[in-house]
């Protein structure tokens, strides 16, 4: 389907997206005669918000219209985790459900968006299964989750699942380059960002500069202080599991590219990322490893007893 072919609603689909070319083809299939339930879902970063919201714009679109703020639209119902909580209430999702009863005020359809569908409870869960069995005519369910891991098959099994893949790195350094970035950043950014759009734009610069100030410190209290930044910026986010998960995997990638450069600098810094990746979730904070790492490396012996038992681990999980 050529954009030449293309209707105006088919045109909203796509624009300004890295990637996901069959995906988007699809979109702009389905928005003409739509099912009642989509799941786009795949690892964090890949543009699957943007897709779904443009999505969502084609379907609520009226000839002669103009886009509108998806909050701001009466016929749109946004299920999300209120401010400070970290799962969507079942109060919210029975409030939804009765609108869901209602008719449509300005669209020709009711829309309901979960921009966090991993957010759900299994009461939450319940309780809008009812209305995802008999749903209102022309009503569309539009779900975004990282994983449908935890959303059951019930859910699932009712609703079009669409997987979303990392994009090739020579995709997004030729996209980069094409949005005025030098090729030569263009292609560290992709490479960096492992396939994830999201992170190719943002460039992840905190982290990066953090990672790399972390292997090239002069002192002790230098490394000790990136360490402590990290820990207030992943401990006070929304989700801070997934905040330390995301970063670690930035320091590693730092870490990864830095071996050619210093093989045992970045092997010391990879082991305790490493490990600092097993400790989250659990009891013990992942600075933990991270300040051992930064002790060894300000040490005057800082690879005694390290080679060669360290190898075999570091190696297999993070630099190769």
């Amino acid at each position: 389907m050529t954009d030449a072919k293309l209707t105006p609603l088919q045109a909203l689909i796509g624009q300004g997206v890295i990637g996901h070319q069959k995906i988007i083809r699809l979109l702009q299939a389905w928005v003409l005669q739509p099912s009642h339930g989509y799941v786009l879902h795949g690892v964090s970063n890949l543009g699957k918000h943007l897709l779904a919201e443009q999505f969502i714009q084609a379907l609520i679109f009226r000839e002669g219209g103009t886009a509108v703020a998806l909050r701001a639209h009466p016929d749109v119902i946004i299920l999300q985790a209120e401010e400070g909580k970290k799962s969507i209430s079942v109060e919210n999702v029975r409030k939804a459900r009765m609108r869901l009863l209602e008719k449509p005020m300005v669209a020709e359809r009711m829309i309901l968006y979960v921009p966090q569908a991993d957010q759900f409870h299994e009461e939450g869960l319940n309780a809008l299964l009812k209305v995802l069995e008999e749903p209102q005519a022309g009503t569309v369910f539009i779900f975004v989750a990282d994983t449908i891991a935890n959303l059951p098959a019930t859910i699932t099994s009712r609703m079009v699942l669409v997987p979303f893949q990392t994009v090739p790195t020579a995709e997004i350094t030729q996209a980069l380059m094409e949005r005025g970035i030098e090729p030569e950043q263009a292609a560290v950014r992709s490479v960096r960002a492992r396939g994830r759009v999201g992170s190719a734009l943002l460039n992840e610069d905190r982290d990066n500069a953090a990672a790399g100030s972390f292997l090239s410190a002069a002192s002790l209290g230098e490394r000790l202080e990136l360490i402590e930044n990290l820990v207030k910026a992943c401990d006070s986010s929304e989700d801070v599991t997934k905040e330390w998960r995301r970063a670690l995997a930035e320091w590693g990638e730092i870490f990864r590219l830095a071996l050619p450069r210093t093989p045992g600098k970045a092997l010391i810094a990879g082991e305790g990322v490493i490990t600092a990746q097993s400790f989250v979730g659990g009891p013990l904070s992942p600075r933990l490893p991270l300040e051992a790492a930064a002790v060894r490396l300000s040490s005057a012996q800082p690879f005694k007893n390290f080679f060669p038992t360290h190898i075999p681990s570091v190696f297999p999980r993070i630099f190769i």
